[in-house]
């Protein structure tokens, strides 16, 4: 007689277990989270919009914008990198027909010695034949929203071209040697796409 009370119970709470499916308190407490911790993380990623190669800010007290692109690490160097930094009067992102634009090549360090970014001449050597001397460069900010230290260089439309059109290049800053990988001014050529006057598109 114990016997079958305790079968017909056992019996009864399966039927039991069985019809509160994923709704019984104790399975929603006891469930593993790894398919819900990877759609969440998957929403996330879905939703996580990637930081863009180039970025723009207007200052209105001085009246102008100021674009520039990431920082790209160049090779042979542990702490240098490399961005393009373009300003536009007023507030906006486009040029004026036939307008020249104020371009500079920056150089920053990720080291906390920035002896790398004292005032000193830079060289690119392109294609291992052309040179590209952009004299002494001159120190300021990277941007309004980040106070560190960037050595800048004013360029042209056409040097900035050149990088560009280069598969080769080779640079040296002060005596530091290095070299760039082309596909890593794909952002340079964005921000000229970018800031190019619509009459000019064409």
């Amino acid at each position: 007689m114990d016997r079958r009370t305790r079968a017909l119970g056992l019996l009864l709470v399966t039927l039991w277990l069985s019809s509160c499916g994923t709704t019984a308190p104790w399975y929603r407490g006891s469930a593993p989270s790894v398919s819900s911790s990877a759609h969440d993380g998957e929403s996330r990623n879905a939703s996580a919009k990637p930081e863009p190669a180039v970025r723009a800010e207007y200052d209105r007290f001085k009246d102008d914008t100021h674009l520039y692109t990431r920082p790209s690490d160049v090779a042979g160097s542990a702490s240098l990198a490399l961005s393009l930094h373009a300003y536009l009067h007023g507030n906006r992102t486009r040029l004026a027909k036939h307008e020249t634009p104020l371009l500079l090549l920056g150089f920053s360090s990720r080291s906390e010695d920035s002896s790398s970014l004292e005032p000193q001449s830079c060289i690119f050597l392109i294609d291992g034949r052309s040179r590209l001397d952009l004299g002494y460069g001159s120190r300021g900010t990277r941007s309004s929203t980040d106070a560190s230290d960037v050595l800048t260089f004013d360029v042209t439309r056409p040097i900035v071209e050149t990088l560009l059109g280069a598969t080769r290049i080779e640079g040296r800053l002060g005596a530091t040697e290095f070299t760039v990988a082309p596909q890593q001014l794909a952002p340079f050529r964005e921000l000229l796409t970018m800031i190019r006057a619509v009459e000019d598109s064409s």
